[in-house]
Parts: C-alpha cells; sequence; structure tokens
C-alpha cells in the first residue's frame, strides 16, 4: 500500500506548487505528480534520492517562471515514457493532448540548440518556447546535482552547458536562469585552469596528443583527460596517467578513424619524423612492413618517447612544446 500523499518523496514541494494555480489546475498537477510517483517507484538518481524528486524539481523551476500549469505537468511527466514503460498514449488519455504534445516535443540535447535557432524571446508564453524552458530548467536541475556524475562528465557536461544552453536562456530573456547555469558551470571549469607548472606541461602533452585523432574527437577526448589529470593529486600519477594514455593513442586513433589500408598508417610516418626532427629518432624502431600489428608497436614506441620528452619539459622553457605543437600541427595539415 502506498504511503499519504505528504509522506511520498516531493510532494511538499508538489503542494507548493499546487497553491500557485487555480483549484482545477492544482489537481491536474497533483495527479501528474502521483502518476511520475507512482511509474518512477523504485528508481534512484546518482545521489541515492528517489528518482520522482527530479521531475518535481523541474517543475517548481517552471512553476517559479510564472509558465502554464500544461507546462508544470509536462515538466512532472517528462522522463516517464523514456524512463518507464509508460507510453503517450496513456499519457493522452489520462492528460490530454496539450500535456502529451508537449512532452512529445522536448527536443533531445543535441537537438535544443538547432530548436532554439527559429525561437526568441517574443514569442514567450507560446508553446514552443515554453517546451524549451522545460528543457533548460531540466539541465539546470542536472546542473544543481551534477557533483554526483563522475569527473569527466562534470567537465563535458559544464563545458556544453556554457557554450550551447546558457545562451538559450539568454535568448529567451531568462536572465535569472542564464546566470545560474553559467555560475554553476564556471564552478566545475575553473579548477582546470591549473597554474602549477608541471600540471600545466601534463596538459599541454595531452592536449598535443588529441591532434593525432579525428577532428570531430578531439574536443571530447582532451576533455575526458582533462578531468583526469585533474583529479591526480600527484606528479607520479599524472605522469603515470599520461605514459598511458599516449601507449593507448594509437588504437584510439585508429578505431576512431574506422578500416585503414594494412599499409604503414601515414601518422605513424609523420610521428617518426617528428620524433627525429626533436632528436629522439635514434630510439625508434622505423617500420616499413606492410605488418599493421608492427605499425601500432612503432607508433607506441613514438609515443613513449614524446612521452620522455613532455618530462624534459618539466625544467626546460615552453619553447619546445610550442616547437613540438607546430610539427604536428604543420603535419596534421598535409
Amino acid at each position: 500500500m502506498r504511503p499519504p500523499f505528504f509522506e511520498e518523496p516531493g510532494a511538499a514541494l508538489v503542494a507548493s506548487i499546487e497553491a500557485r494555480y487555480p483549484r482545477t489546475d492544482g489537481a491536474a498537477i497533483r495527479a501528474a505528480y502521483e502518476t511520475a510517483a507512482r511509474w518512477h517507484a523504485g528508481q534512484r538518481r546518482r545521489s541515492g534520492d528517489p528518482y520522482v524528486t527530479h521531475p518535481v524539481e523541474v517543475a517548481a523551476i517552471v512553476a517559479n517562471l510564472d509558465l502554464s500549469p500544461v507546462a508544470v505537468c509536462a515538466a512532472i511527466l517528462h522522463d516517464t515514457v523514456d524512463d518507464t514503460p509508460y507510453t503517450f498514449a496513456q499519457m493522452r488519455a489520462e492528460f490530454g493532448d496539450d500535456v502529451t504534445a508537449m512532452v512529445e516535443a522536448l527536443p533531445t540535447s543535441t537537438e535544443l540548440h538547432r530548436t532554439a535557432l527559429n525561437l526568441d524571446a517574443s514569442h514567450a508564453g507560446s508553446p514552443d518556447v515554453e517546451v524549451l524552458v522545460i528543457k533548460l530548467a531540466d539541465r539546470l536541475h542536472n546542473m544543481r546535482t551534477l557533483q554526483h556524475a563522475s569527473i569527466a562528465r562534470q567537465v563535458r557536461v559544464a563545458r556544453d552547458t556554457l557554450e550551447t544552453v546558457a545562451p538559450i536562456a539568454q535568448r529567451l530573456g531568462l536572465i535569472g536562469l542564464r546566470r545560474e547555469l553559467e555560475e554553476i558551470s564556471l564552478a566545475y571549469l575553473r579548477p582546470m585552469a591549473v597554474t602549477d607548472r608541471p600540471t600545466l606541461t601534463t596538459l599541454r602533452l595531452l592536449e598535443l596528443t588529441t591532434l593525432l585523432l579525428p577532428r570531430s574527437a578531439r574536443s571530447r577526448w582532451r576533455e575526458e583527460w582533462a578531468a583526469e589529470v585533474g583529479a591526480l593529486a600527484t606528479r607520479r600519477a599524472r605522469v603515470r596517467f599520461t605514459l598511458q594514455t599516449l601507449w593507448g593513442v594509437p588504437r584510439l586513433a585508429w578505431v576512431l578513424s574506422g578500416p585503414r589500408r594494412a599499409a604503414v598508417p601515414t601518422w605513424v610516418a609523420g610521428l617518426v619524423q617528428i620524433a627525429h626532427v626533436l632528436g629522439v629518432g635514434g630510439a625508434i624502431v622505423v617500420v616499413t612492413a606492410t605488418d599493421s600489428g608492427l605499425a601500432w608497436i612503432a607508433g607506441g614506441i613514438v609515443l613513449v618517447s614524446l612521452a620522455l620528452l613532455g618530462a624534459l619539459l618539466f625544467v626546460r622553457s615552453d619553447n619546445p612544446a610550442r616547437r613540438l605543437i607546430e610539427l604536428i600541427r604543420a603535419w596534421r595539415r598535409q
């Protein structure tokens, strides 16, 4: 048997939301909450909180922005179809076409920016804008609880929020929402503004390494590696992580780039040339056979050599690092 309403997770917040609207609308909001609580029962957030507390918090943000009761109901129900067996047909039967259409129209994160391009503050109050605001409220609550995510995800989501989501809030005239999104994002990104010289060198070497990856993948791996380095407390741990990463880059580049011919990859030859210019070519086994497995070994040896070079940058000037970056960028343009 289910507990009384006010013992349910998030029920007190739902009651405060109901109080903002006429009685009939409040009843619909209560019904939406009870449906969400029933279908999300047993689900948990990363924080350990009952999952239903998330859509309720999103609905509270929506209500505080004075959106319609339809939007509040849609906010409460926004994850039911994706995360439970609940269907749009059931939602339509229980809550009508307006609520269902709004939930159906919620964009994915990748669609959010494209959808916003055709809208601005002059559309405020329209169903299309209310859909966008629900999505922004969803992101805001996720940002408020981002401390429970992995470090790599924190950095990735914070950067996306700062660069894509917060500007959408600005376009819609939601200045307070935009400001909070920016402040939370910067709180997660500022720790990456490292001033310690050895850590800067490690980050510079890893950033340089991403030039070997396909252009579309560089940003993601740069952020993930930077996040991992930022979480490591000692220089020894950072060096170990960097060496392991460099050793795995040849295979990662191959996987991300798709099938290759059996010949020695051109990037291996390029790395050998760069290493030779830097004076470490004599320590590298140059493989010219058509055996791709040997090519990966050669590439790994080259990258380990570059890692050793990176270690030298702990005590030398920044010029070698800049020269190395210029060489690799020039090679990638060929």
